[in-house]
């Protein structure tokens, strides 16, 4: 079960449904170790959201966080991420709860709609393997 409780610009997302939430311990991005929380969103409603967080395991270990939501629509976007595109601007804070965790996100679209709330997520499944040789 996903939690919305956020305010995108003017539009208000408060549901709870079934989405995707994965948490890998140890992953990569851009070369960089990293922990990864990544959560999928999209009900019947029309609505949809994708989060994914990096924490940095070596370095600044600041949290940093690739953001889309769609509704109505009109999708919005933010990305944080260092070594990929910057867009818009934002903060994340991630706190674990038992056997899921909530994001607490700050910030502002690429458009300029202030992004403010969190997304809860009941339990983390272990990503999908990827292979390898």
């Amino acid at each position: 079960m996903v939690t919305l409780a956020l305010a995108v610009g003017g539009t208000r997302l408060e549901e709870a449904k079934r989405g995707r939430c994965v948490h890998a311990p140890v992953a990569s991005i851009y070369g960089t170790m990293a922990k990864m929380w990544s959560v999928d969103y999209a009900p019947v409603s029309g609505r949809s959201l994708s989060l994914t967080v990096w924490r940095p395991m070596t370095g600044d270990s600041t949290a940093q966080l690739s953001f889309s939501v769609s509704t109505k629509g009109k999708s919005q976007r933010i990305a944080t991420v260092k070594g990929g595109s910057i867009v818009g601007k934002g903060s994340v804070q991630v706190t674990k709860r038992g056997e899921g965790g909530r994001f607490d996100i700050n910030g502002t679209t690429d458009d300029g709609a202030a992004v403010r709330g969190s997304v809860a997520c009941e339990k983390f499944a272990a990503p999908a393997p990827v292979g390898g040789n």
